[in-house]
């Protein structure tokens, strides 16, 4: 049971960080990026923490989802979610680094999904 409410627990912050970013992201928010370009970069909410909470969200639900239910199938849900995430986000940065006022510094003092967890500059990996 305790694993279970670790799973519910999982999934409600989830749920919450989803639509707390929903509502910080405002006239931004676009189901699908090529449909609607950004009209200014939101560093306010959890945008202030990390560059995509909403995918963070989204894995935090399917994470949870898995604990709570204890079904297998959401590990290959959980695959294909993390994959597609990673895609969309490649091409969502490049789009914002030649385009957005300010990105590159956004970029640089946030993490893309795990608040305070930075990417290694180029070249750091292996020191």
């Amino acid at each position: 049971n305790s694993l279970r409410f670790l799973g519910l627990l999982i999934l409600a912050c989830g749920t919450a960080l989803y639509f707390a970013s929903l509502r910080y992201l405002g006239d931004n928010y676009s189901p699908c990026f090529d449909s609607h370009l950004p009209k200014s970069l939101i560093e306010t909410g959890p945008y202030h923490y990390v560059r995509r909470p909403m995918y963070a969200a989204k894995l935090a639900i399917a994470l949870g989802s898995l604990i709570l239910s204890g079904s297998m199938w959401f590990i290959g849900v959980i695959l294909y979610l993390a994959l597609e995430i990673s895609r969309t986000i490649s091409s969502e940065e490049a789009y914002l680094l030649k385009s957005s006022l300010n990105y590159s510094r956004y970029k640089s003092r946030t993490s893309c999904l795990v608040p305070f967890v930075l990417a290694l500059p180029r070249g750091q990996h292996n020191k």
